[in-house]
């Protein structure tokens, strides 16, 4: 007898048919990633033997059949990525050997139905990019095997925090993106010692970033963007030495950031940006896996460290809009550090809207992988220098708003061929400028 049937991956058309019921003694059965087209049949509750069915990003529609609850044997359910609509089955509770359960990226409504919480060997629990209602049931807290629970990005009502995940003491990913979540995370979220991944963006949760989240060694995806938290970054966020992603931007958070973030030495992105902090260390060139690193929008003053130029991973620099005269905001200021030649994986450098000054340093000139170089509304003086010419892979540059800049443009600027959009001030002179100088405006070479 047949015991294992697998034709992912075939361009498959069609139906899947009743006589699937005709199957009892497959075992693994997986007809993912094909483009059926069809309704579950009821007769899945006839595979009583089978222990793996996958039939996910397929375009079946209707509802999961309840017989699915007759399937004792099953481990493994995965219809993710499918067109599937309606209620989640209670007959999935009664599946006591069920350890993967992914639903995600089809049209579920209605509660997340409580019975989920008597899978007791569930270790996999998905069913983010629904349409699911009301609010993570208690009951999932009965589920201490979880590993993984992804519930985000789905019509929830505004509710707490669930507390019930402090008691999942195997918990190595929580995703609760996008899913209307008010309070604080407490104090208990040091206890969950596996986590891996916390993803808690785009909610109302507020309060201060408890410092209980530097107990979480094995953290490496730390993202409270897009919420409401205040105070200032704990110390204790140095601790998190295995975190390569840290996004705590579009907060209230405010004050300096710390200087143990020195410590996160395989960190690859860093958002900071929407805040109001106020300063930045100099331990941040010691984050030489650093990749991308935005810091826009915040009440940032004080002068970037000589040593920027160790951070040699960076691709990304955007730190714009952080002088504000109204309220007395300076910006970041000072000198571009000459080491800033160094990056040669520099594609970005957005610094508008800050309080630079002195010569635009020749070492720019160096950074031979940037596209856009933005140093508008800044203090910058004298000539742009001639070895911004040797920027031959720059698209956008932007130096407009920097009275003491003097003429002329340097006849280098007009050499750089892959160059179509730039704004400088039209009282510098360029031989081969528009009559736009002042507006973005596509150069003509």
């Amino acid at each position: 007898e047949m015991t294992y049937f697998d034709v992912g991956f075939n361009d498959l058309t069609g139906t899947l048919a009743p006589e699937i019921g005709n199957l009892p003694s497959i075992v693994r059965f997986v007809i993912a990633n094909n483009n059926l087209d069809s309704e579950i049949p009821t007769q899945i509750g006839l595979m009583q033997g089978t222990t793996t069915f996958d039939i996910a990003n397929n375009d079946f529609k209707g509802t999961i059949p309840s017989e699915v609850g007759n399937m004792k044997s099953l481990v493994a359910l995965f219809v993710n990525g499918c067109a599937l609509s309606g209620r989640i089955p209670t007959e999935l509770g009664s599946l006591a050997n069920l350890e993967n359960l992914w639903l995600s990226g089809n049209g579920f409504t209605g509660l997340i139905p409580e019975e989920l919480g008597n899978a007791a060997a569930l270790i996999e629990l998905i069913f983010e990019d629904n349409a699911l209602q009301g609010a993570l049931p208690d009951s999932l807290g009965n589920l201490k095997s979880l590993a993984l629970l992804r519930a985000g990005d789905n019509n929830y009502d505004f509710s707490p925090f669930p507390d019930f995940v402090y008691g999942m003491p195997r918990l190595t990913e929580l995703n609760l993106v996008n899913s209307q979540l008010t309070g604080a995370i407490t104090d208990e979220i040091g206890g969950l010692l596996d986590l891996v991944t916390l993803r808690v963006s785009e909610n109302a949760l507020n309060n201060t970033i408890p410092s209980e989240i530097g107990a979480l060694a094995k953290l490496q995806v730390l993202r409270i963007d897009d919420n409401r938290f205040s105070g200032e970054v704990p110390e204790e966020i140095g601790q998190l030495d295995s975190l390569t992603e840290l996004r705590v931007n579009l907060n209230q958070l405010e004050g300096a950031l710390p200087a143990q973030i020195g410590n996160l030495v395989l960190l690859e992105r860093l958002s900071m940006g929407g805040n109001f902090f106020e300063s930045l260390p100099d331990s941040i060139t010691q984050l030489v896996n650093l990749e991308i690193f935005t810091c826009e929008d915040n009440f940032l003053q004080g002068n970037l460290p000589a040593d920027f130029g160790n951070l040699k991973a960076l691709q990304v620099f955007s730190c714009p809009i952080n002088h504000f005269e109204s309220v007395g905001q300076k910006g970041i200021g000072g000198a571009i550090p000459a080491s800033i030649g160094n990056l040669k994986n520099l594609r970005i450098l957005s610094l508008y809207q800050n309080g630079f000054d002195g010569n635009i340093p020749a070492e720019l000139g160096d950074c031979e992988s940037l596209t856009l170089l933005d140093l508008e509304n800044n203090n910058f003086n004298g000539v742009v220098p001639e070895k911004i010419g040797n920027l031959q892979n720059l698209q956008t540059l932007r130096l407009g708003g920097n009275a003491g800049l003097q003429s002329p443009l340097p006849e280098s600027f007009c050499g750089i061929s892959t160059l179509g959009t730039y704004r400088v001030s039209c009282e510098l002179a360029c031989s081969c400028c528009t009559e736009d100088c002042g507006a973005r405006t596509v150069l003509e070479l």
